[in-house]
C-alpha cells in the first residue's frame, strides 16, 4: 500500500540517511557509561545514579554536567571507547552515515592531544568498518579558557596533523569568551588549510554570529538562531552560503520546551542552508533519528522536504569534491529505495 507523500511518518524521518556536523563527543557519553568511566578512573561525579546524572534545568548546569564528564575521560582506551559506541548507536537508531564530531582537547588535562586523538582514530575507524558509517574531526576551542590557550591547542593540531581532523570549532558558554578574542587562533589555523566553525548565537547575541563570520572567517556556525533578528546579516549569510548546524532538543531547553518557539522553521524559510543535528545527544535524551522525528513532526515537513533536509548540510560539509560527490550518491540511492519501498514498488526491481 501507497504512502502519503505528502506526510513524513515518525519511521520516513528515522529511516532518512543522515549527515550531521554538530554533535560532541564528550556530550555523546550514555549516563551508565559515563558513571562506569568514572569509578574505573578515580573521578568523583555530581552523582554515580545514572537516572539522575544528566537531570538539569539551565545551561549553566548543563554545562556543568559536561565538564564533569570530560573529566572522566582519562584514557586513549575511553575516548576509542565513547567514539565507538556513540557512532554505531546513531547508526542503528538514526540511520547516521556521516559525522564531523567535535571533542575538546583542553577538558582532558591527563591526556596529551595526540594520546586523545589515538583513541578516537581507533574508535571511528572500527565503527566505520563495522557499519560503514565516516565520521571526521572538528578540534575545539572552549572558550572559557584564555586565548592562549586556545592558540597553543592550534599549533599542537598543525603539529600532529591527519586527515581525520578537517576543522577547528568554539564551544562552551557564549557569554564568556568573544569571538575577537580567538581571532588569532583562527587565522593560524586558516593558513594550515583547516576548516572552521563556530557556536554563536544560541543564545540570542545576532552580533556574535556576525563576528564569528567576520573575524574568524567561519564557514559554518552551529546553532546561529539569533541571526533571524538581523535582517541585514539574514541577507550576507545567505549569500555567503554560511550552513547553520541547528539542534531541536536544545532548542527547547532554551525556549522552556515549546516547540513554536524555536527558530529552525523559520531560518529554512529565510533560506538559509540548515541541518538538524543532535548536539549532546544523551544528554538531552535524544538521538539522530529522533531529532529528525522532532523537527519534521513539529514543521509539519512532507517526505520531499524532510529528504531535502537530510541532505542539506552536505554541499556544507568539510570534504573534497570527490567525497561530497560520493556522499550524494549514497544518500539519493538510498532515499530512492526508502521512497520506492513506501510507495509499494518493490526494491529490487
Amino acid at each position: 500500500m501507497a504512502h502519503d507523500r505528502s506526510v513524513a511518518s515518525p519511521e520516513y524521518l528515522r529511516a532518512l540517511p543522515k549527515a550531521e556536523f554538530h554533535c560532541h563527543l564528550e556530550g555523546s557519553v550514555p549516563a551508565t557509561t559515563a558513571v562506569s568511566l568514572a569509578r574505573r578512573n578515580g573521578v568523583k561525579l555530581r552523582t554515580a545514579d545514572p537516572d539522575v546524572l544528566y537531570q538539569f534545568d539551565t545551561f549553566e548546569e548543563f554545562l556543568d554536567v559536561y565538564v564533569a564528564v570530560s573529566a572522566a575521560m582519562t584514557t586513549p582506551r575511553d575516548f576509542a571507547e565513547v567514539a565507538y559506541d556513540c557512532l554505531t548507536d546513531a547508526q542503528r537508531t538514526g540511520n547516521l552515515r556521516y559525522r564531523e564530531m567535535s571533542f575538546n582537547p583542553t577538558n582532558h588535562p591527563s591526556l596529551t592531544y595526540p594520546q586523545m586523538l589515538e583513541g578516537l582514530l581507533d574508535g571511528l575507524r572500527s565503527a566505520q568498518a563495522d557499519t560503514g558509517v565516516e565520521c571526521r574531526l572538528i578540534v575545539a576551542i572552549n572558550r572559557e579558557q584564555s586565548p592562549s590557550v586556545a592558540r597553543d591547542l592550534v599549533a599542537d593540531v598543525i603539529a600532529h596533523r591527519c586527515d581525520e581532523v578537517v576543522a577547528i570549532g568554539i564551544d562552551h558558554n557564549e557569554r564568556a569568551g568573544a569571538p575577537a578574542e580567538f581571532v588569532e587562533a583562527y587565522r593560524a589555523a586558516a593558513a594550515a588549510g583547516l576548516h572552521r566553525t563556530a557556536h554563536a548565537g544560541e543564545r540570542g547575541d545576532s552580533q556574535e554570529v556576525r563576528d564569528s563570520i567576520e573575524l574568524l572567517g567561519v564557514e559554518r556556525i552551529d546553532h546561529g538562531y539569533a541571526v533571524l533578528s538581523d535582517p541585514d546579516l539574514v541577507t550576507s549569510a545567505r549569500s555567503e552560503g554560511i550552513h547553520f548546524a541547528t539542534c531541536w532538543s536544545t532548542g527547547l531547553l532554551h525556549h522552556g520546551g515549546d516547540p513554536a518557539a524555536i527558530e529552525i522553521g523559520p531560518m529554512i524559510a529565510a533560506g538559509l542552508s540548515v541541518s538538524i543535528n543532535s548536539d549532546d545527544p544523551p544528554m538531552f535524551n535524544t538521538d539522530i533519528g529522533t531529532e529528525f522525528v522532532l523537527a519534521g513532526q513539529s514543521l509539519s515537513l512532507t517526505r520531499d522536504q524532510a529528504a531535502d533536509l537530510a541532505r542539506a548540510g552536505l554541499d556544507s560539509a568539510f570534504v573534497d569534491d570527490t567525497d561530497r560527490s560520493r556522499l550524494h550518491k549514497v544518500f539519493a540511492a538510498e532515499i530512492e529505495r526508502l521512497d520506492r519501498e513506501l510507495d509499494g514498488h518493490d526494491p529490487t526491481d
